[in-house]
């Protein structure tokens, strides 16, 4: 059973539709199949719920509703089905949300996975795998694009200075212990040893380890209703000249987005520093690939 049907479906018993007329049993239960199992089927991997009534967030249902309509990615579907009846339902499950409160309160952001927690971009040379990573980014923690190039890259390097996004190259001596954690040595003078009169060597978290943990401390927990403060991207540029396994290690399992940190989270101890580790649902993860470099074949797994 959803979220909300059973009070879904009481509201419309009782909730004239736009056109006046209250619905019977059967254009109810229809209403509720177009929400339960019609768009859901096509919507399911990307929202990573069972039902459209299990959402009570407006903006989520709001967009869906629009792709509904003329040259939305949903039209044919909508029309398919009763002539634009599950857009209809959408409405009415929308109206049903603002008129008993079940909206979200205080809402910043929303860890919605309307882009894809992993994805790479691929292709020859001079494709604009870059320009297009640029537009990800951008799309996936302020929700839009600026209307010109140089604004977007303004705002791309506002949010890398930030620490929002981190950029990295991957190469063939590039390591685990550069990515996620290793055991480095740390001279006189340098953070973690700035009062030593020796070299010391300690546990040095990598470029992954440290955005997770930043992007931790904004996270609630992954659902479509999830509150947080800010998304979190690692770009990693040429992703597939770096050996994969030897990279990952473990987080091979953990970026999976079933196996993010939520409802059914896998958290692993780290080999070096023994701590419990997870990745949290706000990191996102794109990566780069040149189709012409013969390495390529060291990702078809990843």
């Amino acid at each position: 059973m959803s979220k909300y049907e059973n009070e879904f479906r009481e509201y419309l018993r009782r909730t004239p539709s736009s056109q006046g007329n209250i619905p019977d049993e059967n254009q109810i239960n229809l209403m509720i199949r177009d929400l339960n199992v019609g768009l859901i089927e096509i919507l399911k991997s990307e929202l990573g719920v069972d039902s459209l009534l299990d959402i009570d967030n407006i903006d989520i249902l709001n967009d869906i509703k629009n792709r509904c309509r003329d040259n939305g990615d949903l039209q044919d579907f909508n029309t398919r089905h009763g002539n634009g009846r599950p857009s209809r339902a959408l409405y009415q499950y929308i109206n049903f949300l603002n008129d008993t409160g079940q909206i979200m309160k205080n809402q910043i952001k929303i860890v919605t996975q309307l882009q894809p927690l992993n994805q790479i971009l691929y292709g020859p040379p001079g494709t604009g795998k870059t320009y297009n990573t640029i537009n990800r980014a951008l799309e996936i923690i302020d929700g839009n694009i600026p209307s010109t190039r140089a604004e977007a890259k303004k705002r791309f390097d506002e949010l890398r200075d930030d620490g929002q996004i981190v950029f990295t190259t991957f190469h063939q001596s590039f390591g685990y212990e550069e990515f996620v954690e290793g055991i480095k040595a740390i001279p006189i003078g340098k953070d973690g040893n700035e009062d030593g009169d020796e070299m010391i060597y300690a546990v040095v978290d990598g470029i992954f380890k440290k955005l997770s943990k930043k992007s931790l401390e904004d996270y609630v927990q992954k659902n479509v209703t999830t509150t947080v403060n800010k998304n979190y991207i690692l770009i990693i540029d040429e992703i597939n000249r770096g050996n994969i396994s030897k990279i990952f290690g473990e987080l091979i399992t953990l970026i999976e987005p079933s196996k993010r940190l939520g409802e059914e989270e896998i958290q692993l101890k780290l080999p070096y520093s023994n701590d419990l580790f997870g990745v949290p649902s706000n990191l996102y993860i794109i990566g780069t690939m040149n189709t012409a470099d013969r390495s390529i074949a060291q990702v078809d797994t990843l």
